[in-house]
């Protein structure tokens, strides 16, 4: 080899081995003495998740839900935040995502309308967290969703009797109890009579009754034969309801429409914890009445349910 070539190929050698020590390689295979260790990402934090409940620890089915927490990335961003929804029959809804784009986020600001799809009852919620390293993070919370429709109120009223100074005539459109003297003044309104059964009907003193005024004027109750109107208000005493779990009007119609016309009575006879439904003559209210208690002596307890 000529003395050029011997020049060329030892330029040539110096320049790889220059080009490999520049960029860090090992000329002779060994290990560097350190060597830089990665940092792991930190996925996202999330404290206190909770849904915000009505003061009776449930949520509306017509109202926004709001939420409480907070998810902080302590190493970078929080990319997306999504909660979904899934009921007791297993029917999950998507919420939506959010893109906090931030190292924090309150999750106050997240809020959703509740999914028409959803089953009352309770509700587990779902929270995913992602980074802006693709890490997630999940929690999740409860809430009870209420049943939708017309809320009822209750009012527990004392009923009087033939023996008693207490009114004993109800209407049933606000609940307002009337004694003997302004029944028949607003005998339009009034929809049942109150009886701890007086002596001229035939049954036991004591065991109540509840008469349309119709039924009433038959036996001259509290004078209701001398009404200008008597209302043949419809009734049934029914069993197999929770009375408490009832919240709404449609609930309480939806117990009277499948009572056949033949057991829609003018006249029922509670006994303490009974429940009677009845339907107003002109239709326009089916409302419940539990029965709590008659003392003997002319007068009833009962809390009545339905919309005022």
């Amino acid at each position: 080899m000529d003395i050029f070539k011997k020049t060329h190929y030892l330029l040539l050698t110096a320049l790889v081995a220059f080009g490999l020590i520049f960029t860090g390689c090992d000329l002779l295979g060994g290990d560097d003495d350190e060597e830089e260790t990665a940092v792991a990402n930190v996925a996202p934090g999330i404290t206190a998740f909770a849904v915000v409940k009505d003061a009776n620890n449930e949520i509306d089915p017509d109202s926004v839900i709001s939420f409480e927490g907070i998810i902080e990335d302590s190493d970078g961003k929080v990319k997306t935040v999504n909660i979904s929804v899934t009921d007791t029959a297993g029917t999950t809804a998507d919420l939506g995502d959010v893109s906090p784009d931030s190292a924090i986020y309150n999750l106050s600001a997240y809020t959703a309308n509740v999914p028409n799809s959803l089953k009352p009852g309770e509700l587990t919620f779902t929270l995913t967290a992602t980074d802006d390293k693709d890490t997630v993070t999940t929690a999740t919370a409860t809430a009870t969703l209420q049943k939708g429709g017309t809320p009822v109120s209750t009012k527990q009223v004392e009923l009087g009797s033939w023996q008693s100074s207490l009114g004993s005539s109800l209407d049933a459109d606000d609940m307002t109890v009337y004694t003997s003297g302004a029944a028949k003044t607003n005998s339009s309104k009034i929809d049942i009579i109150y009886s701890n059964e007086a002596p001229d009907s035939g049954q036991t003193i004591g065991a109540n009754a509840l008469y349309s005024p119709k039924q009433a004027s038959l036996i001259k109750l509290v004078g209701s034969d001398t009404w200008a109107t008597k209302n043949e208000t419809k009734m049934k005493i029914i069993t197999g309801v929770d009375f408490d779990a009832i919240k709404t009007q449609e609930e309480i119609v939806a117990l009277w429409t499948p009572i056949a016309a033949g057991d829609k009575k003018q006249l029922v006879r509670p006994s303490a914890g009974d429940i009677v439904i009845l339907k107003t003559q002109d239709g326009s209210k089916v409302v419940l009445i539990k029965f709590i208690s008659g003392d003997g002596i002319g007068t009833g307890k009962a809390v009545i349910k339905g919309t005022l």
